[in-house]
């Protein structure tokens, strides 16, 4: 499955600009579906890979090939996606995909008594991501402004990180005490609540036209790379440091605990860093937030003991943040101005799946933290190109 972020949204009263964005009927269910999706696989996500290597008997390598076929998979459904979301409009689509993602934690669970279903999980998986992401960011790209865009995008963040804060560690509690069983049916009861309010507001549509040239040209290259290098970034995070943690930490509370903490202090980074990037270059953000995260990444192998991964944690988590907002609202920028907005999300999802691709395959072959890390880091530097 996917490794990014998912937007749940809260506004503050005092943010007057705010009130329009904040009181849009026709987004509120959106809203309200996003945040239930969001706790619920906050979960789980952290502990998936370590759930198939731990519980199931998985190696490191099979893993990485589990990624890797979900993620072909992603990639190809980007154009069918963003046909059907034209087709059938947006909110359809993505009630359309939760059950596929409560069939992807169902094929999860049955790997302990036939492992080879791993594969069809992963293309369940992928197939279920490739289709809910077009429609997501297809409606969040109308409801924010322009003008407050880099705000409105971080604190969409910042809602996702600050309702999840307690997943990790009820997840992890969970898993400890109890088992995935529990966890999956209580993932998969969310999942179905999240669902219900898809049912009310307007649909959204729009057209939908690819062509190859519009896109993929030199004039789109620093897109290109800066798509590539978030989708190293996120495999590094949501594959390769969650693996890295269980052998250190050895304990899925300990990482659910460490995930939890390490959010508080993204949560506030996200927000500043959304608020200031409306006033200045946003650009500027995310060439130094890259430039700090990548550090983290050349030199997060060196660290194996409680302290040290705990630190690296927290010094991923806030200088990710300083960049995730300023990235999202030039995408959203690039968007508007784009010809067709699905043909644009067509693209980048396409790019993002390459980047993904590069360090899996790499991963796969090298079967390397190190050189995982590395990658990973080099992917939070091609975000400057964006």
């Amino acid at each position: 499955m996917r490794l990014f972020n998912l937007h749940g949204n809260h506004f503050p009263a005092h943010h007057w600009h705010f009130v329009h964005f904040k009181a849009h009927k026709e987004l509120r269910h959106f809203y309200l579906s996003i945040i239930i999706r969001t706790f619920a696989l906050s979960l789980i996500t952290i502990f998936t890979p370590i759930y198939l290597i731990k519980e199931i008997g998985f190696s490191f390598q099979d893993v990485i090939l589990f990624n890797i076929i979900g993620t072909l998979v992603y990639g190809l459904c980007s154009y069918w996606a963003a046909l059907f979301c034209s087709k059938l409009g947006a909110k359809f689509l993505m009630l359309m995909t939760q059950p596929f993602f409560i069939l992807y934690f169902v094929l999860l669970y049955y790997l302990k008594f036939s492992p080879n279903l791993i594969w069809n999980a992963a293309i369940i998986g992928g197939f279920a991501d490739g289709f809910f992401w077009i429609a997501y960011h297809s409606v969040f790209s109308k409801s924010t402004d322009i003008v407050h865009r880099g705000e409105e995008v971080s604190l969409a963040n910042v809602m996702a990180i600050l309702i999840s804060i307690l997943a990790p560690v009820i997840g992890g509690l969970v898993a400890f005490y109890f088992n995935f069983l529990i966890l999956f049916v209580f993932v998969g009861a969310l999942l179905i609540l999240s669902i219900i309010p898809l049912f009310f507001g307007k649909e959204v549509k729009e057209r939908f036209s690819f062509r190859i040239k519009n896109v993929f040209n030199l004039k789109y290259f620093g897109d290109v790379l800066g798509f590539m290098g978030h989708g190293a970034k996120g495999v590094g995070d949501g594959i390769l440091w969650p693996l890295f943690l269980f052998l250190v930490l050895k304990n899925y509370v300990a990482i659910g605990g460490l995930a939890s903490l390490s959010g508080i202090l993204a949560a506030f980074v996200s927000y500043t860093a959304g608020i200031l990037s409306d006033k200045f270059n946003k650009r500027t953000f995310i060439m130094v937030g890259g430039f700090l995260n990548s550090i983290s990444w050349f030199i997060r192998h060196l660290y194996q003991s409680v302290v040290g991964v705990s630190i690296i944690s927290f010094y991923s988590s806030m200088t990710s943040m300083i960049f995730e907002g300023p990235v999202g609202a030039l995408v959203y920028d690039r968007l508007g101005k784009h010809k067709s907005r699905l043909e644009y999300l067509v693209f980048r999802q396409i790019s993002l799946t390459l980047g993904m691709l590069v360090i899996l395959g790499v991963v796969y072959f090298s079967l390397s933290y190190k050189i995982g890390f590395i990658i990973a880091g080099i992917g939070s530097l091609m975000l400057m190109f964006f």
